[in-house]
């Protein structure tokens, strides 16, 4: 995130004798003007990627429509979750672009199933010395599924599949019985509509 568009050009064209697969976020984030720059300047020579750091369908939009990139990585757990990441993978699929979701573990495991323009799953290996593949969410989830031999396969159970994992989990601060039964009667009284009616 850190070239500009001439370096990146430069270095895109010379690393092109090694037949790097892609460059990945090498401008900022927001220079959507500047990825279609370099994308038009480096014409094939290996792909562009970025959007881990976008987060709603407006600036994928862009990105697509301008075919600023060759391959979308949108982070499901930053961007508004699996709705907003399939809206942005159907935008995608319209115009041929790949997706990758950047990280995100499970949930983008289940974009992946369901998209043909999502080819392949990014694991980030946050073992110590990357020495052995452990759960991206570490020990939040009794049944993370971890890659075997390249390939994932998603457990067969409801939702996305994972078991929270109980033990040791704390609130961030504490609170009293008093606020957890005041909280729980606020939630309780709320009427719930008996009438459908359009909200506009």
């Amino acid at each position: 995130m850190a070239l500009t568009v001439p370096y990146a050009i430069k270095l895109a064209i010379a690393l092109s004798e090694y037949n790097i697969k892609w460059m990945e976020e090498f401008l900022h984030p927001d220079d959507y003007d500047g990825y279609k720059q370099v994308r038009d300047a480096v014409q094939g020579r290996c792909m562009l990627t970025t959007a881990e750091h976008e987060y709603t369908r407006y600036g994928f939009r862009r990105l697509i429509q301008d075919k600023a990139v060759d391959i979308l990585q949108p982070d499901v757990t930053w961007m508004g979750g699996l709705t907003e990441a399939r809206r942005i993978t159907a935008m995608a699929s319209a115009y041929d672009i790949l997706v990758i979701p950047h990280g995100s573990s499970v949930y983008s495991y289940h974009l992946q199933y369901a998209f043909t323009n999502c080819p392949v799953a990014e694991l980030i290996n946050l073992s110590p010395q990357a020495d052995r593949i452990t759960p991206y969410f570490g020990g939040l989830f009794l049944d993370e599924p971890l890659p075997k031999d390249g390939f994932i396969d998603l457990p067969d159970k409801p939702g996305f599949g994972v078991t929270l994992n109980r033990e040791g989990l704390k609130r961030p601060y504490v609170r009293s019985a008093d606020e957890v039964i005041k909280h729980y009667y606020a939630n309780a009284e709320i009427v719930a509509p008996t009438k459908a009616h359009m909200p506009f």
